[in-house]
């Protein structure tokens, strides 16, 4: 009985001591260290810095970037876990410390999705540039669906630049540059990219103008659907023009680098330079079928089934190495504590001979003041566009045969005077131009339009009973200089 009575005394002090600490513990947590939750993501100007490894941070500050105007997003060296795609977003720069050693990776258990992804495929997106890093699949695919999952995939994506990334075994293409309805991809590059043994193709280009592919690596790709390494293959409808294939490397896959149409009135494929790639080990180095003057220059292709198949309509040799030349790179962003500006575009020499305007804004010429007792006249500032005034073009299918097109420029601080000076179009193929009651057919024609317009409209008319596609390049010109894009598409479109 005393020992029970001493083992019960002796409980009762254990819980006493017990309560004790648990009433001390709010008043512990006020003095001991927090989480160091605030280390997560730092700030310094426009640049935001994820903690090494810090994965949930990647979104934030990718999405605090954007709700600044702009800024980079910097990923140190370290293995990220994702439970969900990364979004990217207008005017936002995100770099690693190289390729193969900031790594994106799926967390255990995560839907599997595209990988990284423009933020807006309906409205588009520019201005994004992504350097340094890799995205590794790990040949994990999502359950029940087919169409996923790309590595990089950039749908109506505009004027932006991707360099030293790298997109490795995903269940789908490894990069991805596609477009939504009929706005595709423009002055969009992939530069020293690497894309290997992804399970259908390296890198696709499915719709666009003035792209460039250079410098990039993919191998052993096709692993689980035989198309190609690099596939430039639009869409029923759509079209790949005036693009640029250069320097790349492609071994090991059912075809190097093919342009593809598959049948007659499919889609166009008109006027890309491939140039100074090399092909080994492929089925056929490099492919060409059904294109309209594609280019080829200087490419090395050996050890393949078939080295060199291309069509008739191709021009081939030295002598078209004018079309191969590609522009600088944007200065790489640890260089830089400002958001790069967009990357100016390098005019592109078509057959016809005329030039795709650049993206130099307009210079306007300051009112010299003279010395007259009549108030002093400040001039407008001259915008900075800085990040650059988005231009917005809708498309809607009006009368039989013709699509309504506006093209809408908006304002914003850098810009705020922004407005429309003219409206340059280039070729129009299988189309007649419509703008201020005057038609131009096959386009090659400047629209001036009065002074302060913010919005333009035209119509775009098909020949009755065409099957080719329609397609209508055209440079919108306001305070920012010239922004190129096309519209167009199959009969379907119209």
């Amino acid at each position: 009985m005393r020992r029970a009575a001493y083992a019960r005394a002796a409980l009762r002090q254990l819980v006493a001591v017990l309560v004790a600490i648990i009433a001390l513990l709010p008043l512990l947590s006020g003095v001991m260290p927090a989480p160091p939750d605030a280390l997560a993501v730092t700030r310094t100007g426009n640049l935001w810095t994820v903690a090494a490894g810090n994965s949930a941070e990647i979104q934030p500050a990718i999405d605090a970037a954007r709700d600044n105007g702009g800024g980079q997003v910097r990923l140190p060296q370290a293995v990220y876990l994702l439970t969900a795609k990364v979004r990217l977003h207008n005017n936002v720069t995100v770099y690693g410390d190289g390729m193969d050693k900031t790594v994106l990776r799926w967390a255990p258990g995560a839907a599997i999705d595209h990988m990284m992804s423009n933020g807006s495929l309906t409205a588009g997106n520019t201005n994004i540039q992504v350097w340094d890093l890799t995205l590794d699949g790990q040949g994990l695919s999502k359950a029940g669906d087919a169409s996923c999952c790309f590595g990089l995939r950039l749908n109506n994506v505009q004027n932006s630049t991707f360099v030293n990334v790298a997109a490795d075994s995903h269940s789908k293409d490894g990069i991805y540059v596609g477009y939504n309805r009929t706005n595709g991809a423009i002055n969009v590059r992939l530069s020293g990219c690497r894309a290997n043994n992804n399970a259908r193709n390296g890198i696709s280009l499915i719709h666009g103008n003035n792209n460039v592919i250079d410098h990039c690596t993919v191998n052993g790709n096709n692993r689980g659907e035989a198309v190609a390494g690099i596939d430039v293959e639009p869409d029923e409808g759509q079209s790949i023009t005036n693009s640029k294939i250069v320097a790349n490397t492609a071994n090991g896959q059912n075809v190097g680098i093919q342009l593809y149409v598959p049948y007659n009135g499919y889609a166009t494929s008109y006027h890309n330079a491939v140039c100074n790639n090399s092909t080994s080990g492929n089925g056929t180095g490099i492919y060409s079928l059904r294109g309209d003057r594609n280019i080829f220059v200087n490419n090395a292709t050996s050890g393949n089934g078939i080295n060199f198949l291309v069509d008739d309509s191709s021009l081939i040799g030295s002598q078209y190495a004018s079309y191969c030349t590609l522009g600088a790179l944007p200065a790489h962003p640890a260089g830089s504590g400002t958001p790069t500006p967009t990357p100016t575009q390098t005019g592109t020499t078509t057959p016809a001979g005329t030039a795709t305007p650049t993206q130099t804004p307009t210079l306007t010429a300051t009112p010299t003041r003279t010395p007259t007792p009549s108030p002093t006249l400040i001039p407008t500032p001259r915008p900075s566009c800085t990040p650059r005034p988005d231009v917005r073009v809708t498309t809607q299918a009006g009368a039989p045969g013709t699509l309504n097109v506006t093209v809408a420029i908006t304002r914003q601080a850098s810009a705020p005077n922004n407005t429309i000076a003219q409206v340059q179009f280039g070729a129009a193929q299988n189309a007649t131009v419509t703008v201020n009651g005057q038609a131009q057919p096959g386009g090659n024609f400047t629209a001036t339009v009065p002074a302060g317009t913010q919005q333009v409209t035209f119509t775009v008319t098909r020949p009755a009973g065409g099957t080719q596609p329609t397609t209508v390049q055209f440079s919108v010109v306001d305070d920012c200089g010239a922004w190129q894009t096309f519209v167009g598409g199959g009969p379907s479109a119209f």
